[in-house]
């Protein structure tokens, strides 16, 4: 059975608020393709407060991330909206081809939890979490992390502008 939380899917779930309080914070909810231009056409329609770039590495594609105003009215401890997954699947309907993965970070520190799901051809075909979420859910684009599972994009100041 898939976590239902962020903080479940993230694997910070059982962990104190007070472990965490002082800690630094990133969080990031949004979606990866290797599809180029048809992607980000079609997310910035669906998405117009979405940043939506093109990405070079560690594979050739398209990425978005949506705004911190969205984040936020996602909830933390809620499963990802069926709303928000019906527009993914819509998404993946348009760019058949190229798979759509949705991803979930949060980091406390240097802490990272990840949690995601994968799309194509308007199907959902895996949901990760957990120890190594990042890396699998990636790897579906082509993407190979390394153990850390550094992803330039997930960066402080990575440039969302475009």
């Amino acid at each position: 059975m898939a976590p239902n939380s962020r903080l479940e899917r993230s694997g910070y779930a059982g962990r104190s608020a007070w472990a965490l309080a002082g800690s630094a914070m990133y969080e990031f909810v949004g979606l990866f393709s290797t599809s180029g231009m048809p992607f980000r056409s079609a997310a910035s329609a669906m998405w117009p407060s979405a940043a939506v770039v093109p990405l070079s590495r560690p594979f050739e594609g398209s990425g978005l991330r949506f705004s911190d105003q969205r984040i936020a009215a996602l909830g933390e401890d809620s499963p990802p909206d069926p709303k928000l997954l019906d527009r993914i699947i819509e998404i993946s309907r348009q760019c058949s081809s190229d798979p759509i993965v949705y991803v979930e970070a949060e980091c406390w520190g240097g802490d990272c939890g990840y949690s995601g799901r994968v799309f194509r051809d308007g199907r959902l075909v895996c949901a990760e979490g957990g120890p190594g979420a990042l890396s699998r859910l990636l790897s579906h684009l082509g993407a190979q992390l390394d153990d850390r599972e550094y992803f330039e994009p997930f960066e402080r100041n990575f440039p969302w502008t475009g």
